[in-house]
This record gives structure tokens, sequence and C-alpha cells, in this order.
């Protein structure tokens, strides 16, 4: 009789009562240790200065602004015509209208690598704070499932519970332990690809402190935004130069060069149906990015409203609670709904703000 009695004490104690501190520690203790604050214009700043690949262009840069002076020292002052021309001026000056374009390809390409070393640390910088949110929600999901296999195992006793259903309340609870392990895992692995980035020791953890925003894309007329992007591309850019490079091989072409001029002629041939092709992937590119951050905003409209909804869930549960109606259980699971509905519009947002960085500079998306 002591034995039921002392079952049934506990189970209202778990009920209505406060969760006992055996159901787990609270998040709070098991916190990422940092040892600095990061906003995520801060991350970028470490990362760049960090970069193995803008150190390399600037060595690059140089290299080419160098054979540039050298190709101009012997290239003649003026564009040279006719058949009179020998092989080697036509050589020198094709050399030299060459080199000035791999100078300026240069300079795009170390533009374009800090482009998407931006775009790179926002994304890894958001995916660490998505693992923080998962692994708290782990954690809360953990502490919730063990309250729940208690309370089933202490009903089974007392003759309320099916076997069946304590059973699954214990593999439940075993499925919120390899959760919460896996999210960990998870966490660390991000915080170490984001440190590797920014060229920090593997095994820091730095307080990401941003936390994106939504506001949605504003696109006036997206043929318009087509156009602009196509003219700021920097690899449509690199193709209608080569198809420059091409075409001046067709118009100086020397007549006593031992290469066909037909092959001049295909290679101009082939590097304007390279550019094409180019203008119309990275087209079709940018309407596939606009329709799906269209998408995106449908979801968060929706997202928005299930949080709404898991927020009066919450409050109508403890009120409940109050007048006795609902268990602590009842409190608990609302209020971990409620942390996934948040959770879910959160990542909706760092994914469309990504997104929308794409859509300004969408050379980056492939990358």
């Amino acid at each position: 009789m002591l034995k039921r009695t002392t079952m049934i004490i506990t189970l209202v104690f778990l009920l209505f009562g406060i969760v006992p501190g055996a159901l787990g520690a609270d998040a709070s203790s098991d916190q990422v240790n940092a040892s600095n604050e990061l906003t995520i214009q801060q991350a970028f700043d470490v990362a760049l200065k960090n970069s193995d690949t803008i150190k390399a262009a600037d060595y690059t840069i140089d290299s080419k602004e160098k054979l540039a002076d050298s190709a101009r020292q012997s290239a003649p002052s003026y564009v040279p015509t006719g058949s009179n021309t020998s092989s080697s001026v036509f050589g020198s000056f094709t050399n030299l209208f060459s080199a000035n374009i791999a100078v300026q390809t240069a300079d795009k390409a170390k533009i374009k690598a800090i482009d998407q070393l931006a775009l790179n640390v926002y994304k890894d910088y958001t995916a660490v704070l998505k693992d923080i949110d998962n692994y708290k929600y782990a954690q809360d999901s953990l502490r919730n499932a063990q309250l729940q296999w208690n309370v089933d195992m202490i009903n089974y006793q007392l003759g309320i519970t099916s076997q069946v259903q304590k059973d699954n309340s214990q593999k439940t609870f075993e499925a919120a332990q390899t959760t919460l392990n896996t999210s960990k895992i998870t966490l660390d692995m991000d915080y170490e690809a984001f440190n590797k980035l920014l060229g920090l020791v593997a095994d820091d953890r730095p307080v990401l402190t941003d936390t994106p925003t939504f506001s949605p894309l504003v696109v006036a007329n997206l043929e318009s935004a087509i156009g602009s992007a196509l003219a700021s591309s920097p690899d449509i850019w690199s193709a209608d130069q080569a198809v420059a490079v091409a075409k001046l091989g067709t118009d100086l072409y020397n007549y006593s060069s031992s290469t066909p001029y037909e092959v001049k002629a295909n290679d101009y041939s082939l590097d304007s149906i390279t550019a094409a092709n180019l203008r119309d992937t990275l087209r079709q590119g940018i309407r596939d990015l606009y329709n799906s951050l269209m998408k995106l905003e449908q979801t968060y409209t929706t997202q928005q409203n299930a949080v709404t909804q898991a927020e009066d869930n919450l409050r109508v549960k403890q009120l409940m609670l109050e007048i006795g109606t609902a268990t602590q259980l009842d409190v608990q699971t609302a209020r971990l709904s409620l942390e996934k509905a948040k959770d879910d519009l959160t990542a909706t947002v760092y994914t469309h703000e990504y997104s929308k960085e794409v859509f300004a500079k969408p050379w980056l998306a492939s990358q």
C-alpha cells in the first residue's frame, strides 16, 4: 500500500509539479563555451584577413600587371592592319590586348572571390546558429521524452498504462538521446567548418551575436533585374572578352600564318556560343532563384501563423494547468511545439536572407 501511495505521489509530482532535476540539466548549463564574440561583419573581416585565396588573388594581379607592362614595351603604338605588317607586330599587339584583359580578369576574380567569401561566411555563420537552436531543441525534447517515460512507467505499475505504451515511451526517449548526440556532433562539425573559413583554431567556440531578420525581396521589374545582373556578371564579362580576343584573331589574321583562317573563325564562333549559353543559363538561374524566394516568403507567412497558433496553445495549456485540467507534461509539450515552430521560422529567415544575397549577385550561386 505504501509503495502504491508513493508512486501516486510521484506521479502527481511529475504531472503537476516542477520536473525533477534528474530529467536533465537546463540547456544553459551545456551551452557552447566561448572565447570571443563575433557579428557577421566581424566574422567576414577575420576571414578576409586570413584568406589565402584573397592573398593569392593579389599575387595574381601583380603578376598580370607586370606581364602587361612587359607586353606594352614591345607592342606597337598603333593598330596593325594590312598584309605588309609582319606577324611579329600582329603577335605583339595581340599579346598586349590579351595581357590587358588578363589584368582586368584578375581584378574581377578578386572581387568575385571577396563576394563569395562574404556569402560563405554568412552561410556558415547561420548554419552554426541553426545548429545551436537544434541542439537546444534536442535537449528540451529529451527532457520531455524522459518525463513522458517516467509518467508511463508509473502508470504501468499502477495498471493504467499498457506494456506497449510504456515500451513506446522508452523507445521515444532513447531516440531523443540519439538525436541529442547527433545534433551535438553536427554543431561541432559546423563550428569547425566555420572556424576553418575564418582561419581560427578548430576548437574555438566564438559566440555568434547576430541574428538575421526577415525582409521581403523588393524587385520592381524582374526583366530589369536580370538585365542588370547580366551586365554586372564577371563570368559573362570574361566570356565576352574571350569573344573579343577571338574576333581580334580574325580581324588581324595574318595570311602567312601556319594556322588556317578557318580555325580562327571557328574559335570566334565557339566563344560566341559559349558566351550566349552563359547568358541563357544565368538568366534562367535568376528566374529560378526569384521563384524560390517567392516560395520562401509564402513559407515564412505560413510559419508565422504556426508560431502564433503555438503561442495560443501554450497559453491555453498554462491556464488549464492553473485550474487543474492539464498537466505539467501538457504544458511542456506545448512549449516544445512552440520552440519547434520558432526554430522552423528562424531557419526560413536564414535561408531567405542568404538567397537574397545570391539574387543580388547570382553568378555566385554555382560556387
